[in-house]
């Protein structure tokens, strides 16, 4: 069963006694990967709408899992089952994910989260930071696009610096992680070419240049 780089990065951080719920399940690839190769005890694929579970509920039934991995049709948290102990919420915006979370906060008490955003992960760590929870994990992996995936739960820790905002407190300096900052800086360079020394944008921008220098210079 093949799984997108981007998907494959999910299932590592998922632990053999884990019982997950995938939030936005994508048609329950990972789930059906999770419960088959890694083995977990269960799964529920959760989305909402009927739509994707009907295209979900034939892949799990294509590969026998229906004892194992149960479809749920839920507005984000608000139908997530007692014994979940890890929360998959990928592929949607931060805005999206941050409205998931805030609407069944309490929910996310005892239990893992793995998140990844499409857009503003720097949005997501400052959630996270405001919240004093504790970040686990965190990795960048290019699957035609770089995505940050980020593992955290609701224990208490310290708040993120600025930098830690941008580049992360536990994050793997891999290959991928500097490929993605030399292209944001790529980025940064042409858009600081096109910007006025006056204009309102300006430092913004050459201040994230700077600590992209610094980065790879340290």
């Amino acid at each position: 069963m093949k799984l997108s780089k981007r998907l494959n990065a999910l299932y590592a951080l998922v632990k053999e006694d884990d019982i997950i719920a995938d939030i936005g399940c994508d048609h329950a690839q990972l789930c059906c990967r999770l419960v088959s190769e890694k083995n977990i005890a269960k799964a529920y694929a959760c989305d909402v709408a009927q739509g994707p579970l009907l295209q979900a509920q034939k892949n799990i039934e294509h590969y026998n899992l229906q004892d194992r991995i149960q479809t749920v049709l839920s507005d984000g948290l608000d139908n997530l089952a007692e014994d979940v102990t890890c929360i998959v919420v990928a592929g949607m915006g931060f805005e999206t994910v941050c409205q998931i979370l805030d609407k069944n906060i309490d929910k996310l008490k005892k239990r893992r989260c793995i998140i990844q955003v499409n857009r503003d992960v720097e949005g997501l760590r400052k959630w996270i930071s405001d919240h004093h929870y504790h970040i686990q994990n965190e990795f960048c992996v290019l699957d035609e696009h770089y995505y940050q995936i980020i593992e955290f739960d609701t224990t208490s820790d310290q708040p993120l610096v600025e930098k830690e905002i941008i580049f992360g407190r536990r994050m793997k300096h891999d290959f991928d992680f500097y490929s993605n900052w030399k292209f944001n800086l790529s980025k940064y360079e042409k858009i600081l070419r096109g910007l006025e020394m006056d204009h309102s944008r300006y430092q913004e921008v050459l201040s994230k240049m700077i600590m992209i220098y610094e980065l790879f210079g340290s």
